[in-house]
């Protein structure tokens, strides 16, 4: 068991269960990975902990969009690493983001958010974890609005928008 998330497998052994192909890339925006999409015609993209900025030439070919699932309530957290900065912030609430990907990082309009109360006694790990089942959950309820031409985006409340990158060594402490 790892992280509590129960028995774990690779997206490989999936891929195969399922005869879903798998293409791997270290960059998503370069000219081989852009003409493999473009190829490929997806309806629509998903980007969940997915740590590269996807730019406008990937953005562009799916019918329906990139969509990126976010471990904050954006426009709180945006960037890197969100749960670990809630936690170190000691958040008392936190949430998901699900929001269409455009130019900027996270600024996309949101489809949805869902929320969840933080304990007093929660770890890294567990919050990690509500997350990852939360976006789960979240996938499934877009696809299924994007089926039935259900999803009403909208745009990011212009408060105060925070920004994190990966935590430094004074973060980590």
């Amino acid at each position: 068991m790892f992280l509590g998330l129960g028995n774990l497998r690779s997206f490989r052994s999936y891929s195969r269960k399922y005869r879903i192909p798998l293409y791997k890339t270290k960059n998503i925006n370069c000219k081989k990975t852009i003409s493999l999409i473009r190829h490929l015609r997806p309806d629509i993209i998903y980007s969940i902990a997915f740590p590269q900025r996807i730019g406008e030439q990937v953005i562009n070919v799916p019918k329906h969009g990139c969509i990126n699932f976010h471990d904050s309530l954006l426009p709180s957290y945006r960037g890197l690493c969100a749960y670990f900065w809630i936690m170190t912030d000691n958040q008392k609430e936190s949430g998901i983001s699900a929001h269409f990907i455009d130019k900027d990082l996270d600024t996309g309009k949101i489809i949805l958010q869902k929320k969840f109360k933080i304990g007093n006694k929660e770890t890294m790990q567990h919050l990690y974890c509500t997350s990852s089942k939360l976006n789960g959950e979240a996938l499934l309820e877009i696809q299924d609005k994007l089926e039935n031409s259900l999803v009403r985006p909208f745009s990011q409340n212009k408060g105060e928008p925070s920004y994190y990158s990966w935590p430094d060594k004074a973060g980590y402490k």
